[in-house]
């Protein structure tokens, strides 16, 4: 080999913390880490948003129901025809 290019092979950055620039695929793999990041923290708000509003909606069936002690209470008056849903999406 030619002194150049041992030269050259010897001041190649190594892969530390002293690399400047990173390569395509390393940039590529942190966009796609960040993009399932996103995606991920995306589901956890849905799931938090659905699981408010389940909240609130069993939390109005309890009070209407009239606070029954037991969970057959509650059951029996979703049975009845006293029970009625009247659906407003105001979410």
């Amino acid at each position: 080999m030619s002194q150049k290019k041992v030269q050259k092979e010897e001041e190649k950055p190594t892969a530390g913390p002293l690399r400047k620039h990173r390569s395509r695929a390393e940039k590529i793999d942190d966009l796609k880490k960040q993009i399932s990041e996103l995606r991920k923290a995306e589901r956890e708000e849905r799931q938090k948003a659905r699981d408010e509003k389940l909240l609130a909606i069993g939390k109005a069936v309890y009070e209407k129901a009239g606070k029954p002690k037991n969970i057959y209470g509650l059951q029996q008056y979703v049975e009845s025809e006293e029970f009625k849903v009247d659906f407003k999406n105001d979410f």
